[in-house]
């Protein structure tokens, strides 16, 4: 896997070539009908069974003429893939294009399969150079976790998130809000411009909506997000600078016979402990540990096992994040981010198997040492 300039991603596509962007991506269209397409899916190539596979970030919503009839011909169409990273753009050569209905992606997920697998070491390289690994990510963003945490952010997502060399070429990240947001909540959108998985991945776990797609509901409320597929959606009643999120859980009710969908139910809604501004540095360390570089996730731990895991780390003094639903509390390190389900002890016994941690770092060599039976490992 070559790292190229964008002069010569569009020197690949030749002359005559029609350029249009869907969603995230770039695609250019050479007269003979293949493509070229530069993406920031990078996400799509963490393991084993995806590096022969790209997944296209764009979403099934609003599609212009240009998107309906690129879509048309995607099956079998070749694709020339070109990832977006700090120092360029990664070549990872041609693939053949099909529009996918069992992804987990909703809709027809666009997929490139490769004509040839990324192998580990180009892996390895692309994980490297979206997280500077010379260095592991200081920790001293901790202690003005209490006392400042703009400044708190801002330390964490400079050790941890990726500064692209531009503002996320999509609309809504490039567009600030759209309604008025508490000051915060705007300084953490200026971030996300450069450092878009701040964000989250949507689809993928939980996500914040983008900056411009932020709305006053019927209630008065700014959705923010969701927590996962099935977990709570996140709302804001901005009511001061810095004021309390709300978490809303709808649960489906099926029928004891067949077991038909009959219904939705929407739980009483509840705060979260922190107010914004802790929430929203609890997100950026919950997007940190799971969309770092090298990750570690282990399940069916005892809380003896999960705490064993992180002794010696630091713990980050803030409340539970979802503590009414699935209690997350974080731990760090120099280098390394832990996310503990569930958080507080009185929701798990010492020994009951019920706890599990996901855990990232910026460097392999972090994760190797921690004695632990992996239920994933990219390290």
């Amino acid at each position: 896997m070559k790292i190229i300039g964008e002069d010569a991603a569009y020197a690949l596509a030749g002359s005559g070539t029609q350029r249009f962007v869907v969603g995230g991506v770039q695609v250019l269209m050479r007269p003979d009908g293949a493509v070229v397409l530069i993406t920031e899916a990078s996400e799509r190539l963490e393991d084993h069974w995806q590096a022969c596979e790209v997944v296209l970030p764009w979403r099934p919503a609003a599609f212009d003429e240009q998107t309906r009839l690129l879509l048309e011909g995607f099956d079998g169409l070749r694709c020339r893939v070109l990832l977006w990273l700090p120092r360029g753009l990664a070549d990872l050569g041609w693939g053949k294009g099909a529009l996918r209905s069992n992804h987990p992606l909703p809709g027809r997920a666009a997929v490139i399969t490769l004509d040839e697998p990324v192998d580990w070491e180009a892996l390895d390289l692309q994980r490297s150079l979206l997280v500077s690994v010379a260095e592991p990510a200081p920790i001293g963003w901790l202690e003005h976790a209490l006392t400042d945490r703009r400044r708190a952010l801002r330390e964490l997502v400079a050790g941890w998130f990726p500064r692209r060399l531009r503002p996320a070429w999509r609309l809504e990240f490039q567009a600030p809000p759209q309604i008025a947001v508490p000051s915060v909540l705007a300084d953490f959108y200026r971030l996300a411009q450069h450092h878009p998985e701040l964000l989250g991945r949507r689809y993928h776990g939980g996500f914040l909506y983008a900056s411009a797609e932020l709305k006053v509901d019927q209630s008065g409320k700014v959705p923010l997000g969701w927590a996962g597929d099935h977990g709570p959606g996140w709302h804001l009643a901005p009511e001061n600078d810095d004021p309390q999120v709300l978490a809303v859980q709808h649960e489906e009710i099926r029928d004891d016979r067949d077991g038909w969908l009959s219904g939705i139910h929407q739980r009483a809604p509840w705060r979260e402990r922190e107010p914004l501004s802790g929430f929203l540095l609890q997100f950026a360390l919950y997007a940190a540990a799971a969309y770092g570089p090298y990750r570690g996730v282990a399940s069916r731990l005892s809380r003896r096992q999960a705490l064993a895991l992180v002794d010696g780390w630091q713990r980050v003094p803030l409340q539970p994040l979802l503590a009414e639903w699935e209690p997350v509390t974080f731990a760090v390190a120099p280098g390394r981010i832990a996310c503990l389900y569930p958080g507080p002890p009185e929701r798990s016994a010492l020994d009951a198997d019920d706890c599990w941690v996901s855990v990232a770092a910026t460097h392999p060599g972090l994760l190797n040492p921690l004695d632990i039976d992996w239920h994933t490992f990219t390290g």
